[in-house]
This record gives structure tokens, C-alpha cells and sequence, in this order.
């Protein structure tokens, strides 16, 4: 019954582009919401965004009416748009079931990895997630009678491969908006080095995210490039056509049969087609010499930082399978050795005199994940932070050693400050308008100028600042620019650019104003770093492996003037906002917290099989959810349901469960069937806390209230046993606690301890017919071994009971499983087990048929040896049985994305008495957590920009 419904809303989670990571409550309470209406969309934001969000309404009602004729669809619903400011890297998400909903984080996606040329950031991203919008919630024809039966559940665009879905989208910011990926030269070069370098990935990994890079970027990056292709061959309006008529599921035969009506070629034909014109296309850069790199492993190696002896680099690592981190390359030795263990990417680091200064995002007061600065001493590896939930980032020592410079956010912008070590005093320097953006800034070597990159509506350039005069300059304005940095005898600002449509590193001569052409790669070069000693210069350079660190020697007189060619993006017509006045008013749930879509699934009961409904739905901002399923036996003139919501409005979060349900049991002896009524009311009050001792863990405290009532339907008179019936009333107290930690390429949490403790009294002085007290306590250590992704894993459970007893189980006692014994052998008031596992990766597929329909992801194995047992008497008189075996499982990902299932075959010996060999076999799920009140978290797939 319960495991129905859950996989029922399994499956229906993965049909929606989820933003319900924030299933928990991610939004400060403090918050006061309002609401801006305009004709198709409904835009909620906190009240500090409100002159954002009145400047967002007329661009999002443009971008419908640009876009909306295109596709053909007007959602039926509003689009309700949530504005917020709680998390200090630019995104989007979208999804259509069961309201069309867009998150847009206000904070500019700019970095120093990555810039961009949009004019202005929300109306990019809110171009990518519409579009998003109106492609997935075109519903055509046949799939229409779908939505009228069930509302709606079923979007056949949803189930397309990933590459179309997301190349469709960075085909529309890029065509029809300022800034788009297609005409970036830095995202061109993830795409050209694997055409260079034949490390293509196929067409089904394209649709997945995979363990290799540039994993889940794959799909934005081949796609895009994929739908321009198709676009310029064909005609743009196939692809529209595509969205219209692959909406209709009745009149194609899947997505190959839609392509080859529509197109006239296979999927598979039009993609080696591509590939074929990419080859061709990138033909020059062949002769390119390939640059040698100090570090290999590929994925994210950046920020390279000189030590003051000009032998040691740091430099910021991440990858799939290990935890974010600071690493030192010594150039003599070549050895490469971790600093730290935590999440510091693309943001400037510097070091002065055995310090390092670098940021870092970390949650702050529990509802923002916000960027601060900190300070290590190397000497001893010491780290003390400098700001607190400041939004600071990119500090950079001068050289009068007490002072430095860094960038602070705010509500879209960045701006430059100083910060005195001494005083523990901050001063805002530069440019004040709360619009432009400063990245990197970087002291002369004399300590009187700072370089910085300034974005300013779409040009982002090198800027040169006298700060005590409060001057500045622009010094290079020739495509977007990044990363300066000085030579150490102040001649030389370097920094990146993709002036000539290729990412490479320039030199500006301070003396005369002349630039100079540094590197010429086929990839990218950036973020370049002169050693101390002026002898060598430090870059990233970008291969298909991922960013890695390249040393060169530094040599001005190996460098070119530039060609006086520039690479300039196609003029795209800009859409203009609609003029409309807006009135905010205060935030209200309806009409998204309506259901909009229900699900016909059966219960049982004494009388047979009964149909029952499920439904759930939440509101735009995750305050209010739900998941009902309700049935009806006309017979026993009876209800049946279950019902569960979720309040996330408040702290702490508030889960409320009403059941009534009929169980039945098998009762003495087997030998008959006890149908029972079971009504519960229950309340439960979650205070979580994150980010506690490390950047990674979590606790949550749980308080409850629990109304059972239990009531027999079958007659007692036909029993020899007599059931528990009467009220089963109590208070709960829960603690859980986790710092286990999980990667792309993990088979299992990899180290770290998962906790949780549970303790509930049943009392008569609350009303109950029973008193008696549950313990129960489960623990998960997890231990890496010397194997990269083996591991060691160590499970206690235990519990016990203490009063009055009830007959039926799951209230004072319970079955104990033990693999290798009968799944009823161990039963008890009293009981526990522990079990060692080792856990090992055993391939890899990463591909799979029909375009990512079906998707081979990976197979891995376990040997275990379990031992335990469980009593109704005294702790001391548990027999501990033992049992040992193996299993090997496929984790496969169906549905395009949304469906994943782990096929487990397994063998376990019992070694005891009532022991058994079995050879069994599982089906799972994974990637999906389900928490009471129905909102999902944690989901495997969504769409993000």
C-alpha cells in the first residue's frame, strides 16, 4: 500500500525538471514575500528584491511575446517566476509539473572561469528557463486526452534526449538574447578540443550526466551546438515544428521516428552529419601546437598562486570522485600534495610571506550559502576566516603586506574594497554603481595601482585604478577579459581574453600601451600567474581532459602583436521589454498549492480492491506541500486515505500526517487474516542545522506527536490472540546527524558517519490506552580504503522497548532482518545487528540504447558478513546468529533521465541455526528521497542553466 504510493510519486517526480532540492526549508522565514501579477506570470520575491523584480516584469512579459508565437503555446497556467538572493552563484531552474515554475538567482553567473557578455543577467537566464518552459509544457493532440484524464503528469517533450532539451535553450539565449553560450568563444573551446582531440563521447552520454568530463555540462555543450547545426541546415523552424509535434506522443513512434519525419534523417544519421561539419569547421586548429601541462587529472585545476620562492604552486582542485581542494605542486620535485580539504573553485587566491588568502562558500545562519574570506598560514596549515556572511571573494595581498583587496557582492553586483589586517577596518573603493562588477582585482608590485576586470552591460574589460587618487582606465577592451595579473618588476599587466574568438593570454606594456599576443593553444589558455623571480609563467590551459595547471618559461620577446582580426559575436536583435504598470501585493500559495494533476491507483481492504485517487502539489515558494491518496468503501461506508503536508514557511519545519487505513495481519498462527482500522494523526517538528563543525555536515532535531487509534474490522470472537485495541498516544524526540560524503563517480558514501537516534513514550497521562518507551538508534561509519571508491562500511542498528506489549508488530516489537534468514526468523521487543561491508566500483559503462532511453550507468559489488538477533526476554539472552555472502547490482538510468533502477542479484549463507542459503534478487531505485509532506529532494535530474 505505502510502497505503491511512493513509487507512484517516485515516478512522478522524475517526470518534472525538480527544483526540489529546496525540499527542506531554503528560505530564510524572516522573509516577507510579495507578488507582482502581470499577464502571464505571477513573480514572487522578498521584499528587499521589489525594485528588481519591478524591473523584471515588463522583460519576462517581452520574452513571452517574442518567444510564445515561436513555439506555437501559451501555458495554460501562469508561470510563476521566484526571485531570490540566498546563494552566491548565478542559476535557474525550471519545472512544469505540477505548476510551471522558474527559480532565478539573482546573483550574476560571471566569474573568473567563466564570463559572460549579457547585457543583464536575469533577462539572459529568464530567456534560457522560458524557453525551457514553453518547450517542455507543449502538450499536442493524443497527449492532450492525457491531461484531460489526469491532468498534469505526462509531458512527451520532457522525455526527450537531454541534448535536445537543453541545446534548444542555449540555442534561444544565444539567438534571440545578448550574451548566449553559442557565439562564447571560452564555451566553443569545450566543444572544439574533443573534435581535436577525437575524445568525442556518444550520442547517449550526451543525454546523461556522466562521470566523465565535462559531465553534466556535456548536454548543454553538445546540444547547443547539435540544435545550431540542425537550425542552420534545416531551418529554425523545424525546430519549433519538433516541440509542436513531439508534444503529441500518439503521432510519432519516439523521438527517432518524429526526427526522421520532421528532418528526413535519423538521430543518429544528423549527429555524424554534425560531427563531420565540426571537423571541417575547426580544420585550422589542427596545426596548434597541444600544450604540456604540470598537472594531468584534467576536470577543474585553477587559481594557480605562486609561492614567495617562485618553486611552489597552490592551485584549487575539483573533480568527480573527491572532495574540493587546495593542492601544492612543487616544479623541482614534481610532487603534487593536498593543502586542504574544502571548497574553494575559481576565485582568486594570493599568497604574501608563507599566507594565503582565498574564499570560500559555506552556509551562513542556516538559510544562505554565501562566499567569505579566509586566511591560512601554511607554516601550519591554520585557517582563520576574516568575514562572516559578507559575500566576499577574490582577495589579493598588496605588497605592503597588512592590506589587501577583494570583491563583495550584492544583490547582482560586486564591488571593490580594501581591507586593512591591522585595523580589521573595510573601505569600498572604484566605481559605486551597484550594476558593475569587479573580478580578480590584483595590487601593482609597488602598491599604488590596482588591475581589475570590470563588467559593465555586457563589455567586461581591464581596468586600471589608482585608488588613493580615485582614478580609472580602461587599458583593454578587446573582447571579454579576465584574470590580470602584473609582472613582478611592474612592466607586464597579463591577463586572458577571447579577443581573437579563441581564450589566450595578452600582455599589456605598461610603458608604452602596446599589447602583446602571450599564448596561441587550441583550446584555452587563462588565469595567468608570473612567479615571483619573473622567471616563469603559471596559466590554465583548457584540454578535453578539463583545466589544467601549464608553467611556461617568461619570455617577452616570444610574444606577437596580435592580429588585428577580431572575433565579434552576430548582432542579435535585443526583445524589448512590454510596458506595464505592477502593483506588489503580499504573497499568496493559491492558486499553485491547487492539484493539477491525479494519479487512479487501488487500496484494499475486507471487502476487496477499491480505487483510490492520488494527487500532490506545492506552492511556488515550497512553503505549503502535500500528497493526498483517498478512497472510499461504499460497503463499510468507511474512508481511506492518507494524507501528508509539509510547512516550510517557518522554523522549525512542520509535518502533519492523517491516516486512515485498513492493515491486515496474518494472526494465529497464519492460520488467519485480522483486518484492522488504523487512523493516525500525527505532528512532527524538524529544527535542521547545517555547516556544524565542518563545511559538509548536518543535524536536524525532530520533535513529535503521535494520535493512534486502532480498531478492529474483524471480529474479535473468530480470534484466539486478541489484538491491541484503543488509543496509542505518545511524544517522540529524534536527533539525526551526517557527514558522510558522496561523488559522481561514488558507489557509496565514501567516509563520514550518518546517525540518527529516536526515542518515543507512550504514556496514560496523554491519553494513551498503552504505556511504554521505544528506543531505537541506527549508525552508517563509512571508511575509505587505500583503493580510490573502495570501501569499508560498518552499520549498527539497534532497539528496544520498554512496558506494556501489543500484539501486532511495529509498536513494542518488531522483525530484525538478517540476510541468509527467513525474513520473519528474528523477531523481538529487544534486538540489533551490525554489518560490515566492502564495497567496490567493478565497471563503468557510461552508455547506453535509444539515445539515452535506457542508459547502462554502472555496476559495482558488495561482501558483507551480518550478525544480530533479538529477544522478547532479557538483552542477555540474544542469540547472535551470523550470515555472510556477496552482490553485484547495475545501476541504470531509464527514461531519459528520470527513471533510475538498481538490478541487485545476491547470495547470503546463514551460518546459524534457521540459517539458509538464498540466492535473491532486487530491484531499487535511487537519486530520490521522499520526506513527509511530499516534497521531493535530492532528485537525480533537473534542469539547471
Amino acid at each position: 500500500m505505502r510502497i505503491l504510493k511512493i513509487g507512484i510519486l517516485f515516478v512522478i517526480c522524475h517526470l518534472t525538471f525538480v527544483i526540489s532540492s529546496h525540499g527542506a526549508t531554503w528560505l530564510d522565514p524572516s522573509y516577507k514575500w510579495k507578488t507582482i501579477e502581470t499577464p502571464h506570470f505571477s513573480i514572487h520575491y522578498p521584499k528587499q528584491l521589489e525594485e528588481i523584480a519591478k524591473g523584471f516584469a515588463p522583460e519576462a512579459e517581452g520574452i513571452h511575446n517574442r518567444l510564445s508565437p515561436l513555439f506555437r503555446h501559451t501555458p495554460e497556467w501562469k508561470t510563476n517566476v521566484v526571485l531570490v538572493d540566498n546563494y552566491d552563484y548565478g542559476n535557474g531552474m525550471t519545472t512544469v509539473i505540477p505548476n510551471p515554475l522558474v527559480i532565478l538567482y539573482v546573483t550574476d553567473l560571471g566569474s573568473n572561469l567563466s564570463p559572460y557578455s549579457y547585457k543583464e543577467w536575469l533577462k539572459y537566464v529568464f530567456l534560457h528557463e522560458y524557453t525551457h518552459v514553453l518547450h517542455l509544457d507543449t502538450i499536442e493532440g493524443g497527449a492532450q486526452l492525457t491531461k484531460l484524464l489526469f491532468g498534469r503528469i505526462l509531458f512527451p517533450n520532457a522525455l526527450s534526449p537531454r541534448f535536445i532539451v537543453e541545446g534548444l535553450a542555449v540555442y534561444m539565449e544565444s539567438h534571440y538574447g545578448s550574451g548566449g553560450r553559442v557565439f562564447n568563444p571560452r564555451f566553443e573551446a569545450q566543444m572544439r578540443v574533443d573534435i581535436l582531440e577525437k575524445k568525442l563521447k556518444t550520442i547517449e552520454q550526451a543525454s546523461m550526466t556522466t562521470i566523465y568530463w565535462p559531465g553534466g555540462n556535456l548536454s548543454y555543450i553538445y546540444g547547443a551546438y547539435f540544435i545550431e547545426y540542425l537550425a542552420e541546415k534545416y531551418g529554425e523552424e523545424k525546430l519549433f515544428r519538433l516541440s509542436r509535434e513531439y508534444g503529441d506522443y500518439i503521432l510519432y513512434d519516439g523521438i527517432e521516428s518524429c526526427f526522421r519525419v520532421i528532418f528526413g534523417k535519423k538521430l543518429a544519421d544528423l549527429w555524424q552529419d554534425w560531427l563531420a561539419d565540426l571537423d571541417k569547421k575547426y580544420a585550422d586548429y589542427k596545426t596548434k601546437e597541444i600544450v604540456p601541462t604540470f598537472t594531468s587529472s584534467g576536470y577543474y585545476n585553477l587559481q594557480p598562486a605562486w609561492s614567495d620562492n617562485s618553486d611552489d604552486l597552490y592551485y584549487t582542485h575539483r573533480d568527480f570522485g573527491s572532495y574540493p581542494l587546495i593542492r601544492r605542486l612543487n616544479l623541482s620535485s614534481g610532487k603534487d600534495t593536498k593543502v586542504a580539504e574544502l571548497s574553494a573553485f575559481d576565485d582568486s587566491m594570493s599568497i604574501l610571506k608563507n599566507r594565503l588568502l582565498f574564499s570560500k562558500p559555506q552556509y551562513y545562519n542556516n538559510f544562505y550559502y554565501y562566499k567569505d574570506l579566509y586566511l591560512m598560514d601554511l607554516a601550519s596549515s591554520k585557517i582563520s576566516r576574516l568575514t562572516f556572511g559578507e559575500r566576499t571573494a577574490d582577495p589579493a595581498f598588496s605588497p605592503l603586506e597588512d592590506e589587501f583587496v577583494f570583491t563583495k557582492l550584492n544583490q547582482g553586483g560586486r564591488s571593490l574594497w580594501l581591507y586593512d589586517l591591522k585595523a580589521k577596518i573595510r573601505r569600498q573603493i572604484g566605481d559605486e554603481d551597484p550594476s558593475i562588477s569587479y573580478f580578480a582585482p590584483v595590487f601593482s608590485p609597488d602598491g599604488k595601482k590596482i588591475a581589475a576586470a570590470k563588467k559593465s552591460s555586457g563589455d567586461q574589460s581591464i581596468y586600471l585604478l589608482d585608488y588613493t587618487k580615485g582614478w580609472e582606465k580602461k587599458i583593454a577592451d578587446f573582447g571579454l577579459c579576465g584574470n590580470p595579473f602584473f609582472s613582478p618588476d611592474g612592466e607586464y599587466l597579463l591577463f586572458d581574453s577571447d579577443r581573437s574568438g579563441t581564450g589566450n593570454i595578452y600582455a599589456y606594456r605598461l610603458s608604452d600601451q602596446k599589447i602583446f599576443q602571450v599564448t596561441d593553444v587550441p583550446g584555452m589558455a587563462i588565469m595567468p600567474k608570473v612567479s615571483p623571480d619573473g622567471k616563469k609563467l603559471a596559466y590554465v590551459n583548457y584540454s578535453s581532459r578539463g583545466y589544467d595547471i601549464a608553467v611556461v618559461p617568461l619570455d617577452p620577446l616570444q610574444w606577437v602583436e596580435p592580429d588585428e582580426k577580431r572575433y565579434r559575436p552576430p548582432a542579435v536583435a535585443d526583445i524589448k521589454p512590454l510596458e506595464l504598470s505592477v502593483s506588489p501585493k503580499g504573497y499568496y500559495p493559491f492558486p499553485a498549492l491547487l492539484p493539477k494533476l491525479w494519479m487512479p491507483l487501488s487500496v484494499v481492504d475486507e471487502n476487496g480492491r477499491h480505487t483510490s485517487i492520488f494527487t500532490t502539489s506545492f506552492d511556488s515558494l515550497t512553503h505549503h506541500a502535500y500528497e493526498m491518496q483517498l478512497s472510499y468503501d461504499a460497503k463499510a461506508e468507511r474512508p481511506i486515505y492518507e494524507i501528508y503536508y509539509a510547512n516550510n514557511q517557518l522554523f522549525p519545519q512542520i509535518f502533519l500526517e492523517a491516516i486512515d487505513f485498513p492493515v491486515n495481519y496474518r494472526w494465529d498462527n497464519n492460520s488467519k487474516i485480522y483486518w484492522e482500522r488504523y487512523l493516525s494523526q500525527a505532528v512532527y517538528a524538524s529544527f535542521p542545522k547545517y555547516a556544524l563543525f565542518s563545511e559538509y555536515d548536518s543535524q536536524a532535531i525532530t520533535c513529535s506527536f503521535e494520535n493512534i487509534n486502532l480498531n478492529n474490522i474483524t471480529s474479535l470472537d473468530a480470534l484466539t490472540a486478541i489484538p491491541a485495541t484503543g488509543n496509542v498516544r505518545g511524544v517522540g524526540l529524534g536527533y539525526s546527524y551526517s557527514n558522510s560524503r558522496t561523488y559522481a563517480v561514488s558507489i557509496s558514501p565514501e567516509d563520514g558517519i550518518d546517525l540518527y537516534l529516536s526515542s518515543k513514550f507512550y504514556s496514560k497521562a496523554l491519553g494513551s490506552d498503552y504505556s511504554f518507551t521505544n528506543y531505537s538508534i541506527s549508525s552508517n561509519q563509512y571508511l575509505p580504503t587505500p583503493v580510490p571508491h573502495h570501501i569499508l562500511a560498518f552499520s549498527e542498528t539497534g532497539f528496544l522497548s520498554r512496558g506494556e506489549q501489543l500484539s501486532q508488530s511495529d509498536f513494542t516489537w518488531r522483525y530484525l532482518t538478517l540476510r541468509g534468514y527467513p525474513t520473519t526468523y528474528f523477531s523481538g521487543s529487544k534486538g540489533g545487528k551490525a554489518t560490515l561491508e566492502y564495497r567496490f566500483p567493478v565497471a563503468y559503462m557510461e552508455n547506453g540504447l535509444s539515445y539515452g532511453l535506457t542508459f547502462f550507468d554502472r555496476a559495482f559489488g558488495k561482501f558483507f558478513f551480518d550478525v544480530g538477533g533479538s529477544t522478547f526476554g532479557n538483552v542477555s539472552n540474544i542469540y547472535l546468529s551470523k550470515s555472510a555472502g556477496g552482490e553485484i547490482s547495475l545501476s541504470t538510468v531509464n527514461g531519459f533521465g528520470y527513471v533510475p533502477i538498481v538490478l541487485t542479484l545476491g547470495y547470503a549463507v546463514g551460518m546459524d541455526p534457521g540459517g539458509e542459503g538464498k540466492l535473491y534478487f532486487g530491484i531499487s531505485s535511487y537519486g530520490q528521497k521522499i520526506t513527509k509532506g511530499g516534497v521531493p529532494g535530492d532528485a537525480k535530474r533537473s534542469i539547471v542553466l
